[in-house]
């Protein structure tokens, strides 16, 4: 039983490092899009503290998120392409890192080593799965700095929390006041959570980590800067809008990440989950947990909706998803804890023997390694060589437009046409006269005026990609 059970982690961590690759391989071709040009400018004029002040009082709240954003490669350093590609690499890095440490905190007197490593391997193979948008999740710097880079430390937070100590207890505070200044979404859903640990384990460390953390959201809330960035963006029933639509898309979840989760379940249960639910702190209530987390997933959709009469997709979507299967496994466990011996029972009778083996195969080859997962698109956009073609396009406009900065012409740079989905975030507008265009003539000091030829952005299915490939290389 032993020598299978090694066998199923040595699968699940050669599975995860195989879906890893791909996306540190693509991270040469990161270039900087959009709002990466805009917000430089804006931080070239002032130090970053003055940017928080500044972005605080005319745009948003976000003053952790902004911080982070001052170290935007375009207003710190002129050979700046390189620091973008080291930025993504380095955020991947750290969101592994930070899971096998938080799971090896969680997990230390339940799982060995070995187990942690595999364990870890199955999350990340999960969140990188059902990750609504890779590109902006960690290859836009805008994107990730104010969404992706703020909840990685949640994950960190709840592992810390799982020791009590002096130092333990001031990270915690640290970062309880930090995390809820990264995003909305994610301030609703890390509130939230405190909330529920401090009524249910009454622990004064969490009473005074939620203080903080309610702290940090009011100063996000109160920003001035929240009104402007409101203004013309509110539906004309916007009550009814956000009810509707919040409503809507937190049902909607359960339909597009939950069968992926159940797949999994069968391989959490009985290579880890028994092991891991037998901790104390699972000995809770399941239906308050429920009710926390629909209400709480159902919150954390009011600040799009209402503020900005927008939804909870791509990048704002990415935070939730890691809370979604936070809140879900925790929920297995209550469960597992509650029903151990009918569960265990189960998983003990001899049928169930294929049910191991049966889950893991289904899972890996219906969800990350089907032709149109993430991760075979990431590795069909680097054998097609689209990874690479976006970062040919990027690299000519910009020679481009060095070559007649002085000119006194409106620049059209040529359309990425068939491109890479795992790069692509946004692209410059058709129109010279637009806000992004602009900032991009703005921060390379271009006398010339730029704008794309015609918008033109196709992401043709991996199987017609493939197939077309196979013709070519007969």
């Amino acid at each position: 039983m032993e020598i299978r059970h090694n066998t199923y982690n040595y699968i699940l961590i050669i599975s995860g490092i195989i879906v890893l690759l791909p996306f540190i391989y693509v991270c040469q071709f990161v270039h900087p899009v959009n709002d990466d040009y805009y917000y430089a400018i804006e931080h070239l004029q002032a130090n970053c503290i003055d940017s928080v002040v500044k972005s605080y009082t005319t745009w948003s709240g976000r003053y952790f998120a902004t911080f982070i954003s001052s170290l935007n490669p375009l207003s710190i350093t002129e050979d700046k392409e390189w620091l973008f590609k080291a930025y993504s690499f380095i955020l991947i890095l750290f969101a592994c890192c930070a899971t096998f440490l938080s799971f090896r905190l969680f997990f230390k007197d339940r799982l060995c080593r070995k187990d942690t490593y595999a364990l870890s391997s199955l999350f990340l193979i999960v969140l990188f799965f059902l990750c609504p948008s890779i590109s902006e999740g960690f290859y836009w710097f805008s994107a990730y700095v104010s969404y992706t880079m703020v909840s990685i430390p949640s994950l960190l937070f709840f592992a810390i929390a799982t020791r009590n100590g002096t130092i333990s207890n001031a990270l915690l505070y640290v970062l309880a006041l930090i995390i809820p200044g990264g995003n909305e979404i994610t301030a609703v859903l890390f509130v939230g959570s405190l909330i529920y640990l401090s009524f249910t384990y009454r622990e004064k460390r969490f009473f005074i980590s939620t203080m903080l953390a309610c702290i940090g959201l009011t100063i996000m809330i109160a920003s001035p800067g929240n009104s402007v960035r409101m203004t013309g963006q509110l539906s004309s029933t916007p009550y009814l809008w956000t009810i509707g639509v919040s409503t809507m898309q937190s049902i909607s979840w359960l339909f597009i990440w939950l069968p992926a989760l159940l797949l999994v379940s069968l391989i959490y249960i009985p290579l880890y989950g028994m092991k891991i639910a037998k901790s104390e702190c699972f000995n809770v209530s399941i239906k308050r947990f429920a009710l926390f987390a629909a209400v709480i997933v159902f919150l954390a959709h009011i600040p799009p909706t209402l503020g900005l009469s927008s939804v909870v997709i791509a990048r704002t979507a990415n935070s939730l998803l890691l809370y979604y299967a936070l809140f879900y496994f925790f929920g297995l466990n209550i469960i597992l804890n509650r029903y151990s011996e009918r569960i265990n029972s189960i998983f003990s009778k001899e049928y169930s023997s294929i049910i191991l083996p049966t889950a893991l195969f289904s899972f890996l080859f219906l969800c990350p390694f089907s032709i149109n997962s993430n991760i075979a698109t990431a590795y069909t956009d680097i054998i097609s060589g689209k990874a690479r073609h976006y970062d040919e396009i990027r690299i000519q406009r910009d020679k481009m437009a060095q070559s007649n900065k002085n000119k006194n012409i409106t620049l059209k740079f040529p359309a990425l046409g068939i491109t890479s989905r795992t790069l692509f975030a946004k692209d410059l507008e058709t129109n010279s006269e637009e806000c992004f265009c602009d900032a991009y003539r703005r921060y390379h000091k271009l006398k010339c005026k730029v704008e794309v030829e015609k918008d033109d952005i196709r992401f043709p299915s991996n199987y017609d990609t493939l197939l077309s490939l196979g013709k070519k290389s007969r």
